[in-house]
């Protein structure tokens, strides 16, 4: 997905394993294993009737992320509870200052009734779910 995101834009199978060929040796059949598997996942979209098809991310790497660690959170604390709260907001604050003050100043806003989105800086709107 990091690939296809700093690429841009619609991609061949091909422009995605040369890329890759910077930082690790795949073989193009793993890069195209994966990269149809990530398009039955539905996290990339394929363009096309036959090969080369066109790859496309099917959200951009912001959004991914808030969904993939809204999973993943949401699974700890409905598992977990008051512990895996306390060990994200001890982990927050081991962190460092200004991760704890970024912890703060969201849940003034959730308690005011409006969050923004620190994560990415963009200062949108967002409703808890």
């Amino acid at each position: 997905m990091e690939a296809v995101w700093q690429i841009g834009g619609p991609v061949q199978i091909r422009q995605v394993w040369e890329r890759l060929q910077t930082e690790r040796r795949l073989s193009f059949n793993t890069v195209m294993t994966v990269m149809n598997r990530l398009a039955g996942k539905g996290l990339l979209v394929r363009q096309g009737f036959h090969p080369p098809y066109v790859y496309s991310a099917a959200m951009d790497r912001d959004s991914f992320l808030r969904q993939v660690l809204g999973d993943v959170i949401s699974s700890l604390v409905d598992e977990y509870g008051p512990f895996a709260v306390s060990r994200f907001v001890e982990t927050v604050v081991a962190a460092g200052p200004e991760a704890a003050a970024e912890l703060e100043q969201l849940l003034q806003r959730l308690r005011g009734g409006e969050a923004k989105d620190t994560a990415s800086g963009a200062g949108r709107t967002n409703t808890p779910e």
